[in-house]
């Protein structure tokens, strides 16, 4: 009996799928490990939005009937009543799993990029030293920014109050502490300002040790941001394959 593999509509995944992988009419086990790699293939496709989820449950269905026909179960097109719907439901369970998969990948890279913006943001705050500069503003995991973020450095030094401050640590995720010069400095080490450029007009002088510590700041986060752009980009080559 001939086994055709199922088509799709986009014209160049339709080329990609039998141009990586050819099922031949036999013998039976090497049509089910090509029919398996097409199907990989398939799944790929599904979860770059190229295909649909029907062709994508086409390719699933073929599988099963290379695996059936090689194993003597079920062959050909006299299925039983009770493999549509078994099939089906399998295949449903399998299409929402693959949604939360994706979801989380997208998620993730969200993630992802909100901490390279902010990195960027940092850098840029980094060199703000005189009472007009403008702040670049951070954003938090969901791509939203902080209504209430300065414009400049003169604001955050004269016009946020305490519990603005407050509001501003706590949408980023931090927990506020001490007293309101304390929450204006810790707000500002989160966003990159470089402590001795706002208190040059006096205050604390800039201590090497607090140089150090502003660096390691930087250089922690982008660490961090490398990582987990590592981690993810091998998760999501994993669930291509």
């Amino acid at each position: 009996m001939a086994f055709h593999p199922p088509a799709v509509a986009d014209a160049k995944a339709q080329k990609a799928l039998d141009a990586a992988v050819d099922v031949p009419a036999g013998p039976a086990n090497v049509r089910v490990t090509r029919s398996v790699k097409r199907r990989k293939i398939a799944e790929g496709l599904l979860g770059a939005e190229v295909i649909t989820e029907a062709e994508y449950g086409n390719h699933e269905t073929f599988q099963a009937r290379c695996t059936a026909d090689a194993t003597g179960g079920v062959a050909g097109e006299e299925e039983p009543a009770w493999f549509a719907p078994a099939l089906a439901a399998a295949l449903d369970a399998n299409i929402a799993g693959i949604k939360a998969d994706i979801a989380g990948i997208k998620s993730n890279i969200e993630g992802i990029k909100a901490n390279l913006v902010n990195i960027n943001a940092r850098q840029s705050n980094m060199v703000a030293i005189g009472q007009s500069d403008p702040l670049a503003p951070l954003i938090d995991g969901a791509g939203n920014v902080d209504p209430n973020f300065p414009a400049t450095l003169g604001a955050l030094n004269t016009i946020m109050t305490g519990p603005a401050l407050t509001a501003s640590l706590t949408f980023y995720g931090q927990e506020a502490e001490g007293s309101d010069e304390d929450r204006r400095t810790q707000f500002k080490k989160f966003i990159g300002i470089r402590l001795y450029q706002s208190e040059s007009m006096g205050g604390d002088s800039y201590s090497p040790k607090r140089q150090i510590e502003e660096y390691f700041f930087v250089a922690g986060g982008i660490r961090n941001a490398w990582g987990a752009a590592c981690s993810w980009l091998l998760v999501f080559k994993e669930d291509l394959m």
